[in-house]
């Protein structure tokens, strides 16, 4: 399991490093959202890396219609990794920090994912 240092790299959305840790943490939530049967999970991105650790700050886009959207995610995160990034178990979804905005037919979600 791998533990991110911040590096300052990663304030540069185009620089390799900020691709490659974005690239491991897109794919490690399509994967916890790949076992369902039914297409909840629309659009992951990250917006951003900050430090403190490193913090990822996401925005999920779902069908407007799932109940427990996070379920997923959380489940996997539960042990403290998601595939093999250490991470804190418990996401952060702080609508004072973030917020979160709904559509006829999608529901966007932004949290805080701490990695490290």
């Amino acid at each position: 399991m791998t533990e991110e240092k911040w590096n300052q790299s990663l304030s540069d959305q185009e620089s390799t490093y900020f691709k490659n840790l974005e690239s491991k943490i897109l794919m490690a939530i399509w994967n916890a959202y790949g076992q369902k049967t039914v297409k909840e999970l629309y659009r992951v991105s990250i917006e951003e890396f900050r430090p403190g650790s490193v913090v990822a700050i996401m925005q999920l886009l779902f069908e407007n219609s799932t109940i427990d959207p996070l379920q997923p995610l959380q489940e996997e995160m539960s042990d403290g990794s998601l595939a093999s990034i250490k991470v804190n178990p418990v996401l952060d979804v702080d609508p004072s920090i973030l917020s979160t905005a709904t559509s006829m037919c999608k529901q966007s979600i932004n949290c805080c994912l701490l990695l490290g």
